[in-house]
Order: C-alpha cells, then sequence, then structure tokens
C-alpha cells in the first residue's frame, strides 16, 4: 500500500514535458518573455531574439556625439551615460569640441569639420617691445585670428623697438641716433668744432684733430687747438717762461732768455763739488749738494777736501794725491793671544799708529793662538812645546797605560797601549788581561756563573757547574715535548720547558700523561691508544646540518664529532631543504623528501604507480603569466591538448602540447584584451581529462 502512495507522490511531482532549457531557474523556459540579459529565456535555441538592436559609440566626453575612431556595439538596451548613437565625435576627450561647437580662434578644429579657426579674420602681428604702438621692423611677423594683446601691433616701421623714445613719430635730437626712423641720425641739426682742453685752461689740444658736434659737450673741450701740453693748465701760448726744462708759452723752446750756470754735485756738502763731475749749466741754483768748482777728491766725506789736515789713516785726506804723508812708521806683529810676544810667523806691517791690543814690536811666539806657549813658559805633559824651544815635554817621567773601557782595572788584551808622562786617568790601566773590556763583570777576579761566557778570562765557559736536559713545554702542563732532544742546561730556562720529554701533544695542556681518556678522538694520555676504554659508534657526515648524514662518507668514534650524525638516510648533503624531513614542494623538478620520486602530490609517499594526479596553475591568482604544470605516475612521452575557457563554456584558446617522461611543464600568456575574472584551465590527454581554475586579475 505504501509503495502504491509513494508511487502517485512521484508522479504527481513528475512533469508533463522537457522542454526547459535550464531547470535551476524558474524564470527561463518556453513560456517566458524574453529579455535583454544574453540569456536564452524563452528556451528557443537563440538568445536575446525578437529585441530591437541599436549601435552605440563610446561617448568618454558625455557631450552626445560618439568617439569617431570607435566601431560601436550593438545592444538590445542603452548603456546609458558615456556612450551616444552617432560617431562624429572628432575628439572625444573634450566636451567643448563636437560638430554642434562654434569655431574659435584656438588653432583647433572645435566643430570637427576638418578645419582648424575656419571663417575667421587674420591679421598679421608683429612684436611691440617697447609699447610705443610701433611693430619691429626687422620682426617677421604672425598671420592670427585674434589680437595677441600688449606688445603687439599690425605694423612693422619701428627702427629700435626696445627704445620707447624712437619710432617714426618721435623728434630728432642731437644723439648720435636715429631718433625718426627716417634712417638718418641727428639730421637738420647744427654742428661745431670741438676739440678736447684736458686741464681746462682755454686752450684745446694742439694734436687733437677735433670732432664737429650738433650740442656743445661743455667743461674739457675748446674751439681751438693751440695748447702744447693739454695736461698742465700753466702751459699755455699766454703763459710766462720759467726756468724749469718746460716750453711754458708753446713757442717751441724751453727756458728761452734766462741765465745759466754751471753747477757740480756735492754730495757731501763740504764746498766742494765732485772732482769727477761734468756739471750741469743751470737757469737756477739747484741749492743743497750742489757747488761751482769741482776739486774733491772724495764726494761721499765732508772731512776730505782740499783743506782737510793729513792723518795716519792710510787715506788722501787734502786730496794732494798721497795717503798718510809725512808722518812716522814703525813695524807692528801680530799677538793673537795678547801673551806679549807676536807671532813667529807673522812678517809684521809698517804703521803710522800703535795698533794697539793685539799687536806687539817683536815675533818669538810658536803658538799665538795660546797665551799659555811662548819662550818664557815652564814646560808640561801635554805632547806640547810649551816654551818654545823646539822639543815636546823634555824632562818628564813615561809610563804605559792601556785602555780600560768598562772601569774594572783590567785593561784590554788587544791593546798595545800608549807611553805616557801621566796618568790619563779613569778608563785607563796598567795592565792588559781583559778577555772583554766591555762588561766590567768579565775580568781574571771574576767568579765563573751559568751564562755561557768565559767569566774569568780562563778561556772556557761555564766550567765547574752543574748540566741538566730541559725540554720545551709549550703548553705549560709539566710535561715535555716528546719529539724533543732537549737542552743541556746548567740553569732552569723556567716557564715553557720541563725535565722530562713525555708530552704526546704539547699544544694541549689538557693532553698529557696525567691526564684521563675522554671520548674525543683524541689521545689523551699519551699511551699511543685513542679513546681507550670507549665502545666505538659509526657516524656520517652532515655537511648541510640537518641532522640526516650522508652515507657515503663516514667514520667510526665514540661519541658523534662535530659535522657528524648518527642517520644516514641524506638523499643531498649539500642543501639543508632536502632530506626525508622535509616537505615536497611542487614543482621543482627535486626530491624534497628523499623518497626517490619527484613532485609527488600526496603527504605521504606514493608509488609510481598511485592514480592521484592532480593539474597546478601557478601563480594563481595571475597577472596573465602563468605556467600549467602536471606531473603523471609515468615515464611515457604523451601528446595532450592544453585548453582555457571561461565560465559559460566559450573556448579562449586550444593548442597542442606534449608531456615528456609524464611530465608537462608549459608557460601560457593570456591576452590583454581578456577581461578579468576566473577560467577553467584543462589538459586532455586521450579520453583523461585533468582541470584548475585560473583567477586572472589585472
Amino acid at each position: 500500500m505504501q509503495e502504491i502512495l509513494f508511487a502517485k507522490i512521484r508522479e504527481l511531482d513528475s512533469p508533463a514535458n522537457n522542454t526547459d532549457c535550464n531547470d535551476g531557474n524558474a524564470a527561463i523556459n518556453p513560456s517566458a518573455i524574453e529579455n535583454c540579459n544574453s540569456i536564452d529565456d524563452n528556451c528557443n535555441g537563440t538568445a536575446d531574439d525578437g529585441l530591437t538592436f541599436v549601435t552605440y559609440y563610446a561617448d568618454a566626453d558625455n557631450d552626445g556625439f560618439g568617439s569617431l575612431l570607435d566601431a560601436g556595439n550593438s545592444l538590445c538596451n542603452n548603456p546609458g551615460i558615456g556612450f551616444a548613437i552617432n560617431n562624429t565625435d572628432c575628439n572625444d576627450g573634450n566636451s567643448l569640441i563636437n560638430p554642434n561647437a562654434v569655431e574659435t580662434c584656438n588653432a583647433i578644429d572645435d566643430n570637427c569639420n576638418i578645419t582648424i579657426d575656419d571663417g575667421l579674420l587674420f591679421l598679421t602681428y608683429y612684436a611691440d617691445l617697447d609699447n610705443d604702438n610701433y611693430g619691429d621692423l626687422f620682426g617677421v611677423g604672425n598671420t592670427l585670428c585674434a589680437n595677441p594683446g600688449t606688445g603687439f601691433v599690425p605694423n612693422n616701421t619701428d627702427c629700435n623697438d626696445g627704445n620707447i623714445s624712437i619710432n617714426p613719430a618721435a623728434p630728432e635730437t642731437c644723439n648720435g641716433i636715429d631718433d625718426n626712423c627716417n634712417g638718418t641720425a641727428d639730421d637738420g641739426l647744427n654742428f661745431i668744432t670741438y676739440y678736447s682742453d684736458d686741464d681746462n685752461d682755454g686752450f684745446g689740444d694742439l694734436t687733437d684733430v677735433g670732432n664737429s658736434l650738433c650740442s656743445n659737450p661743455g667743461i674739457g673741450f675748446s674751439i681751438n687747438h693751440l695748447d702744447c701740453n693739454d695736461g698742465n693748465a700753466l702751459i699755455n701760448p699766454l703763459a710766462i717762461e720759467s726756468c724749469n726744462g718746460i716750453d711754458d708759452n708753446c713757442n717751441g723752446t724751453a727756458d728761452d732768455g734766462l741765465i745759466f750756470i754751471t753747477y757740480y754735485a756735492d754730495a757731501d756738502n763740504d764746498g766742494f763739488g765732485d772732482l769727477t763731475d761734468v756739471g750741469n749749466s743751470l737757469c737756477s741754483n739747484p741749492g743743497i749738494g750742489f757747488s761751482i768748482n769741482h776739486l774733491d777728491c772724495n764726494d761721499g766725506n765732508a772731512l776730505i777736501n782740499p783743506l782737510a789736515i793729513e792723518s795716519c789713516n792710510g787715506i788722501d785726506d787734502n786730496c794732494n794725491g798721497t795717503a798718510d804723508d809725512g808722518l812716522v812708521f814703525t813695524t807692528y806683529y801680530a799677538d793673537d793671544d795678547n801673551d806679549g810676544f807676536g807671532d813667529l810667523l807673522d812678517a809684521g806691517n809698517s804703521l803710522c799708529n800703535n795698533p794697539g791690543a793685539g799687536f806687539t814690536l817683536n815675533h818669538s811666539d810658536c803658538n799665538d793662538g795660546n797665551a799659555a806657549i811662548n819662550p818664557t813658559a815652564s814646560e808640561i805633559c801635554n805632547t806640547q812645546d810649551d816654551n818654545c824651544n823646539g822639543s815636546i815635554d823634555e824632562g818628564l817621567t813615561f809610563i804605559t797605560y792601556y785602555v780600560d773601557l768598562d772601569h774594572d782595572n783590567y785593561g784590554k788584551i788587544s791593546d798595545p797601549g800608549n807611553s805616557l808622562c801621566q796618568n790619563p786617568g779613569i778608563g785607563f790601566s796598567t795592565n792588559h788581561t781583559d778577555c772583554n773590556d766591555g762588561n766590567a763583570l768579565i775580568n781574571p777576579g771574576a767568579i765563573e756563573s751559568c751564562n755561557g761566557i768565559d767569566d774569568n778570562c780562563n778561556g772556557s765557559s761555564d766550567e765547574g757547574l752543574i748540566f741538566i736536559n730541559y725540554y720545551p713545554d709549550i703548553d705549560n702542563d709539566s710535561y715535555g715535548n716528546v719529539l724533543s732532544a732537549g737542552i743541556s742546561l746548567c740553569n732552569n730556562p723556567g716557564i715553557g720547558y720541563s725535565v722530562n720529554n713525555e708530552d704526546c701533544n704539547d699544544a694541549n695542556s689538557l693532553i698529557n700523561p696525567a691526564v684521563l681518556e675522554i671520548c674525543n678522538g683524541v689521545d689523551d694520555n699519551c699511551n699511543d691508544t685513542i679513546d681507550d676504554g670507549f665502545v666505538l659508534t659509526a657516524f656520517y657526515q652532515d655537511n648541510d646540518n640537518d641532522n640526516y648524514g650522508n652515507s657515503l662518507i663516514a667514520l667510526n668514534a665514540c661519541a658523534a664529532p662535530t659535522g657528524y650524525v648518527a642517520d644516514s638516510t641524506d638523499c643531498n648533503d649539500n642543501s639543508a631543504a632536502i632530506n626525508p624531513g622535509a616537505p615536497e614542494i611542487l614543482p621543482n623538478g627535486i626530491d624534497d623528501d628523499c623518497d626517490g620520486y619527484i613532485d609527488e602530490i600526496s603527504v605521504g609517499i606514493i608509488s609510481p604507480q598511485s592514480s592521484l594526479v592532480q593539474l597546478t596553475a601557478f601563480p594563481n591568482p595571475t597577472d596573465g603569466l602563468f605556467t600549467a604544470y602536471l606531473q603523471l605516475n609515468t615515464e611515457m612521452d604523451l601528446d595532450a591538448y592544453l585548453e582555457l575557457r571561461n565560465l559559460i563554456g566559450q573556448v579562449i584558446f586550444k593548442r597542442p602540447a606534449q608531456l615528456l617522461k609524464g611530465k608537462l611543464s608549459e608557460e601560457i600568456q593570456l591576452d590583454k584584451i581578456d577581461p578579468a575574472g576566473i577560467y577553467l584551465l584543462n589538459v586532455i590527454i586521450e579520453d583523461h581529462l585533468y582541470s584548475t581554475q585560473i583567477i586572472y586579475q589585472k
């Protein structure tokens, strides 16, 4: 009974036909009215049929005229603002430009009739830089449909457009300029010749050719040119001649009509002019420094002249031609040390005056540079002839002295000595038995000490001392270097040496016979055994420090050395991102997790026979350029098709592709005219379809 009831319910719920083309939308069915929406509303197989379509053109400036360049779109609905039903606008970016606009003077085709500024009045305008209403005579002008305003006029008759005072209407003035632009400067004015009068004495320069001028230039000019020196107002044709060597009255002769006398230079002003001076004939007394005679034989000294008295000075004082004439002369000898005895070698000088200190009437001193040496001095021990008798240190006692450089009272053994008449003092000795005269601790009286030196000068070093072998102890652990032969010394060398050579590593104080062995791969106690008493284990090199070791590089140790681990499963020990614990990264063509497979998809390890395969694309979302990637669990080369569809099923593009050894990796570039949105990427291999979505963001 229930089965019959359920069958009846199913019969009532079932439709009487199967003509609905979209059973998921109640507004779409064979009875529906077709709407302008690009959808087949009435299920007759055609979208938007029976509707009126009009071509609309882009109207970017909203002036009611569509863009002349737009091809238009045929639409069943008015798209509203920004569109027009014509395409006659020649500039759709400016609402003031369209077929209804009034043409204005702006060098633009305002009304879209393909002609610029048509129907307007054009005039030629010239630059008027000085704003005097006369344009530049030399300007080329511009033909314009509008007056450009201040600085331009419709004529070009101004010969100087940089000066408002110069133009065809200006009056001519005396300025050397063509003021009225008639081609002639200063025309119609009265001209007079003026000459330069630099000294303003009323007489122009004799050499000046003058200038014909239409106006008086004023001070500094004259209408004559009779002045022979226009730089001095005291010199001109009306001046009185004076004694100055100058033609004062411009008659061509200087100092004419004056009395001339010969004057001689008297430099020392003693009334006698210079004997050698030829004199100058002058019309006026030159004053001090001149004389009317020239009898002075030395005009640089007022004490020397024909009236002077002769004195003992080697000079001809009275200008009679002889120096020191009529005076008494005596021979004097140099006595430089002032001991009363003149220099034995001095020839003397005959003088009319005693020269005083430093001179004497004899010359018997054998050393005139030392007052202690002369014929009356006593002989002393100094290797000199003190009494000038020709002998040195005569009558004195001599002893042999030897050099004692270290002042230990033992002279230098190799010194031949010097026989002297007096003790030379410190630094000398009467013996020469010192084997090292540079060290006061070394001499025949010294005690031998441990220093490798012959201290007592007996010919032997360190004799009678006790010697012990010492070995280098670099790490200062009291154990000497096992490889060292040691050195025999009479003194303990101190830190850095030991009396044994049992240290197998003298660079490490933690390694010596007294140390306890530890697990470190080193013979710590120097018993020739490494890590004795410890169990050895195999450790593998971990070059990339990811805690997974390289099975090909191993060593046995009781503990893991630095850079080694107990694991040996790393398939690439040069990259920390590749090891059995790493995640597989798609798609990079690398076996990231060391499972023997490249770019597998599942979280776990999948076998080459797994059927789990996924098509991927990256980057996703994309700006248009992306890569399609697919990896099948096969090593075969396969042919395929690659296609892209929009969400309403339209094919954007389709092209053949190939999988090499089961792998597809192909770059795709979307066209810039494709709209942004979601697309479906498909790879078709025989009867198999692999799909994924692409988000396109411009």
